[in-house]
């Protein structure tokens, strides 16, 4: 059986002073902020493309990159204008990334149930060619 999947959140922000991002206001800044671990790649796929999908006012580019998350705001501005959709967002890609390794497990479960179910009717039908068969 597969280890139970912990829920990914933000825990804080990064160390690292924000960024300034070329191209762009000079208000604007790549904040990092650290996730609670680092999350498995298809959680990360999921979560870009969440991302990518949700539509707000003043929406910023965000992603998941190296076990970390990525946006690119006024650092000013996270809190109130930002913050609330991530964690819906990562919150929405927690729950689908857990419901599909549900799913995946219990597939997982049920072949590995029919493969045995088999392997039993095989032998019982060995064990009767043998009987049946004399020589």
């Amino acid at each position: 059986m597969s280890e139970k999947f912990e829920d990914i959140k933000m825990s804080g922000f990064a160390d690292t002073p924000p960024k300034m991002v070329t191209g762009e206001a000079p208000a604007i800044r790549e904040l990092t902020i650290r996730l609670s671990k680092i999350p498995p790649q298809e959680w990360t796929d999921a979560f870009n493309a969440a991302w990518r999908a949700v539509l707000y006012s003043d929406k910023k580019p965000a992603e998941v990159r190296a076990g970390f998350l990525r946006i690119t705001c006024v650092p000013n501005r996270f809190n109130d204008d930002h913050k609330r959709t991530l964690e819906r967002v990562i919150a929405e890609t927690n729950e689908s990334y857990r419901t599909r390794r549900a799913a995946e497990e219990s597939a997982r479960i049920k072949a590995e149930a029919d493969k045995a179910t088999k392997d039993v009717e095989e032998a019982a039908a060995y064990e009767k060619l043998k009987k049946d068969v004399k020589f």
